[in-house]
């Protein structure tokens, strides 16, 4: 039997609203995603919204979708799609349930950085433009649903056998009740080119919303603000 995984003694990586996310005790390709305990009460607990207290996977509802949109994904491409992170499963942790993803690392070794960070450290050249357009062809053509994009949910990742190219890490599935877009491939392609076309029009204001040199607080200091809260946002 495996053991459990002790994650409360170090550090995470990321924390989301939703998430926090740790590299895997064992496996150097792999990080780890649990719930974080103070949002399971937040907002399943006692006071939580009636509604949700019908929802079978509480506070995994998240996970579900994405589970369930990445194996639809599988079975109809015959295999992963070189631009959506992969998923492992699940394995034990000392802080509960533990979501297991691909560690996706840019060509220098480090964590993967999303479009969001790139532009924001004025590092949005021809190359990484060339490479969200090549995403932008390949996930408009593709059947994958997703329920929310933006630039923190897509990284530029590298690695030996599809080289650099960009991978969404965050927002697979649908989160409507009826599920439309996973029913009618036109009204999906037509989701998915309109949040792309919104996510070019976002750069400029990303490029713009980053601190200044002098530590002041910018006229458009409220732009950083959105600018943070899509980035956590985006770790889940």
């Amino acid at each position: 039997m495996a053991s459990v995984l002790q994650l409360s003694s170090v550090p995470p990586l990321a924390v989301g609203t939703l998430r926090r996310v740790y590299a895997h005790p064992r496996e150097q390709d792999r990080l780890v995603k649990v719930i974080r305990p103070e949002v399971i009460e937040r907002r399943w607990g006692r006071g939580a919204a009636w509604y949700k207290r019908f929802r079978r996977a509480r506070q995994f509802i998240a996970v579900q979708r994405e589970v369930e949109e990445y194996l639809a994904n599988y079975a109809r491409a015959g295999g992963p799609a070189p631009f959506v992170q992969r998923v492992f499963g699940f394995e034990q942790t000392d802080l509960g349930l533990g979501f297991v993803i691909e560690a996706l690392h840019g060509a220098d070794g480090a964590i993967a950085p999303s479009l969001g960070a790139i532009v924001r450290a004025g590092r949005y050249d021809s190359r990484v433009r060339e490479a969200f357009e090549r995403f932008a062809r390949d996930f408009a053509a593709s059947d994958i649903v997703i329920g929310d994009f933006s630039a923190e949910n897509i990284v530029l990742a590298w690695d030996e056998e599809f080289g650099e190219r960009f991978v969404l890490v965050d927002g697979l599935g649908s989160s409507t009740l009826i599920p439309l877009k996973a029913l009618c491939r036109p009204a999906n392609r037509w989701s998915k080119l309109r949040q792309l076309e919104r996510v070019r029009r976002q750069l400029p204001v990303l490029a713009d919303a980053w601190p200044t040199t002098s530590g002041r607080r910018p006229w458009w200091s409220p732009l950083r603000r959105r600018a943070r809260v899509a980035a956590r946002r985006a770790v889940g």
